[in-house]
Formats: C-alpha cells, sequence, structure tokens
C-alpha cells in the first residue's frame, strides 16, 4: 500500500511541475493550439480527412504514396505476398488508378446505404473495391456491415475487402462490432477468408508517421504531425507527450513502482463502478429535493457498464423516457435525448403515436442546433454529451467526485423535459 501512495504522490507532484512550466512558456509552446479546434472533426469530416489523404489525386499531391502506406501498415491482408492473397496484386501495382469517393450510395444491392470511404478501380475487366466504415463516435445500426459486404460482393465479385475503423468497439472482449451489424459466424467466415479488418484511430498513427517520412511537402507534413496529435488527444486521451513520457518514467523506474501501477489499473474498473454508483445516488437526491422543479422515476439498464447501458428519466408520459446512455463500454461516449419505448415484447419499435415522434424531433432538432443533433428510429432526438471521453480523461470522473456531474446531467434533463412540457408534448 506504501508504494502505491508513493508513485500517486510522485506522479500527482510531477503532472504539477509540468503544468506550472507550460504556464511560464505558454507563449512560445502554444500547447492547447490545434488546427482541428477549427474544421469538423465529426464523423464526416473525419472520413473526408482520410478520403483526401488517401486520394492518389489528393490535394496533398504525394500520388499514391500515402495510400500504398495504408495498406502496407493498416491492411496486411491485402498487402501480403502470400500465394492466397495474390488476387489482391494488380490493385497493388496500379494504386495510382484508384478512385476515392466518400458517403458512396450502396445502388448494387439497392439496401439504401451510404459507404463513408469506398476505395475502387478497375483493372483489366476486374473491379477491386474496399469499404471503411467509419464509426469513431456512434454505436453499429442493423445489419449495416452485412449489408455493406454484399453491396461489394455485387460490385466486385471476390475483389472485395471491408475496414472497420472505430477505437472503442462494440465487444469489449474481442473488439469485434456488434452482433447487430454482423453475426459471428459470418463475421468468422469474413475474417478468415480475410475479407475483414477491425482497425483502430490509435492504429492510424504509425501509418501517419510513415506518411510523414515519405511527405516532401512542409504543410502537408505539419497537418499530418496536427492530425497524430488529434487522434492522440480525442482517442486515446494523451493531452500533452511530455507528461506521459514523465508518468511512464515515474511508473517505470523501480519493481516498487511497476508493482504499485499494476495495482491501480487493475482497480480502475472498480473505481469506475464505485463512481457511477455515487453519480446514481447524487441523482436520486437532487431529484428528490424540495427545491427541484421536475419529478423523474430514475431507473437503469441492467447492462449498465456495457455498451448502450441507459439511464432512464421516467416522467409521467407512457410512449417515452427521457434517456442518458453510454454508447460505448464500461460507461464511455455518453448521450442525452428522447427515446421512444418499444412495444411489449421490446424486439421492435412500434411508436403509438408517429406524428408526435415526428413533432418532438423537429422541436428537438431546433432547441439544440448548437449541437450535433441525431436521430434514429427508437430516439426522436440526441446529443453528444460533454464531457464525452470517459474513457481515457480524468475530467467526468472527478467531476462525479466532487458532486458536481448530477447538477450538470439534471439540468440538461430538465431542459429536454421544459421543452416537451412547453410545446404540450406531455401531460
Amino acid at each position: 500500500m506504501n508504494n502505491v501512495k508513493t508513485l500517486l504522490g510522485d506522479v500527482s507532484r510531477k503532472i504539477d511541475t509540468l503544468q506550472t512550466a507550460q504556464a511560464l512558456y505558454s507563449k512560445q509552446l502554444a500547447p492547447n493550439f490545434s488546427v482541428f479546434d477549427y474544421i469538423s472533426t465529426n464523423e464526416t469530416g473525419l472520413s473526408y480527412i482520410l478520403a483526401d489523404l488517401l486520394n492518389p489525386q489528393g490535394s496533398h499531391d504525394q500520388e499514391e504514396t500515402f495510400l500504398k502506406l495504408f495498406i502496407e501498415h493498416c491492411l496486411p491482408d491485402i498487402s501480403s505476398t502470400n500465394e492466397n492473397q495474390t488476387h489482391w496484386q494488380p490493385l497493388m501495382e496500379n494504386l495510382h488508378q484508384v478512385s476515392v469517393l466518400t458517403e458512396q450510395t450502396t445502388w448494387a444491392s439497392k439496401t439504401k446505404r451510404r459507404m463513408d470511404i469506398y476505395l475502387e478501380t478497375e483493372i483489366n475487366t476486374q473491379c477491386y473495391g474496399i469499404c471503411i466504415e467509419n464509426k469513431p463516435y456512434a454505436g453499429d445500426q442493423e445489419n449495416q456491415l452485412k449489408d455493406y459486404a454484399i453491396e461489394l460482393e455485387k460490385r466486385c465479385g471476390d475483389n472485395w475487402h471491408l475496414v472497420y475503423l472505430k477505437e472503442y468497439n462494440e465487444d469489449f472482449e474481442t473488439g469485434n462490432p456488434s452482433e447487430d451489424s454482423i453475426d459471428k459466424k459470418t463475421l468468422n467466415h469474413w475474417l478468415e477468408n480475410k475479407k475483414f479488418t477491425v482497425l483502430k484511430f490509435s492504429q492510424l498513427i504509425n501509418w501517419l508517421k510513415a506518411c510523414q517520412s515519405e511527405c516532401q511537402n512542409q504543410s502537408v507534413n505539419e497537418f499530418l504531425n496536427q492530425f497524430i496529435k488529434f487522434i492522440q488527444q480525442q482517442f486515446m486521451g494523451v493531452k500533452d507527450m511530455n507528461e506521459e513520457q514523465a508518468i511512464l518514467e515515474l511508473m517505470t523506474s523501480n519493481s516498487e513502482a511497476v508493482d504499485a501501477s499494476f495495482k491501480i489499473s487493475r482497480k480502475i474498473n472498480d473505481m469506475k463502478n464505485q463512481l457511477i454508483d455515487k453519480l446514481i445516488h447524487d441523482l436520486k437526491l437532487k431529484i428528490n429535493e424540495e427545491s427541484h422543479s421536475y419529478k423523474y422515476n430514475l431507473t437503469y439498464s441492467e447492462n449498465l457498464k456495457r455498451s448502450c447501458g441507459r439511464l432512464y428519466f421516467q416522467i409521467d408520459e407512457p410512449q417515452f423516457y427521457i434517456c442518458f446512455e453510454f454508447e460505448g463500454t464500461m460507461y464511455n461516449l455518453p448521450a442525452l435525448g428522447i427515446m421512444f419505448k418499444g412495444d411489449e415484447n421490446n424486439d421492435t419499435h412500434k411508436y403509438k403515436d408517429e406524428q408526435l415522434y415526428t413533432r418532438i424531433q423537429s422541436l428537438f432538432q431546433e432547441k439544440f442546433s448548437d449541437r450535433e443533433t441525431n436521430c434514429c428510429p427508437q430516439w426522436a432526438g440526441w446529443y453528444e454529451f460533454q464531457p464525452h471521453d470517459w474513457k481515457n480523461s480524468s475530467e467526468p470522473w472527478k467531476k462525479i467526485q466532487e458532486g458536481k456531474m448530477a447538477e450538470k446531467i439534471l439540468k440538461e434533463v430538465d431542459d429536454i423535459y421544459q421543452l416537451l412540457k412547453d410545446n404540450n408534448c406531455i401531460k
């Protein structure tokens, strides 16, 4: 126990020292500046960035260099010289001919979906296609990957490959997409036949660094550097490389520090469970306060720590809840919105009043126009709750410990309730 206390104390002092140094030299270092604060980094924006880098005719003017490096670093099943993969050789020899498209409609299968990034070319009457399903934040849709595979096979026969790009995958144990999107049997068949690659955003960093080594333009090189920093901050929780290195040095400084580091790491999930229990307790206390305007019946799903775990703020309305959902596993990527209830069997989403759903959908989009709102068959409207990264950032957990998170959640729940009340959407 003393080793753990010593390590935690050393890390805290080291971080304080680094933060003091950064404050003194902030004008020279500008540690918080990022070009990605000025451009769209939602799903569509990231797709456009990746597509342009992969495009041999992209504005970077490095021709097929970046695409070649991407396949070599991220898609070994295609770049491999294995005799079973020789059908990809014509593509590798003609990368300069590849077209890169975004939001490509699945016209061949008539499934009316859109492929985020689609790479295609035709060589000697043979079509080659690679679909990149970009999922930086949202969860999978029903049969989504299955439909993409059908589309690719109809277009390209056997010369297709599907890439699933997502940092926080649905299956916490395996890192695979959810079974709603593709069943295990089909997924295993794809993997055995080298048709499918699971790729994390953090795994793009080695590719981007390789691109920097080959890039001959300084402006493009700086953009690649900024993109690497964005991925480290957004998906890996790395706010400062100096801080990360300093902590790592302390953790590996001696055998006692290594032992203490493992003891701490094994308790992280237990700490999160305990703090979520505190959050629920704090929410219930605040809801029951006489000074609180509205009364909710707070319940939560049994799979709270898994993907799509939910807190339900039930109101006197039989058709929908105000819902706080973790899209990622172990309490990550929270969203807040209005969720309609399913039918009695809870196996499909049926609404008693379709008109009400459409009306609430429109009101929600108008009310929260300053946020990136979304909707789907079950949700009339939702947006990403901030802070959104609960996996790598300590900020939300500190707010829970300090008792501030319940207040923030309840304030936003009240805003949604007031919207519904003012527009006569509830009794």
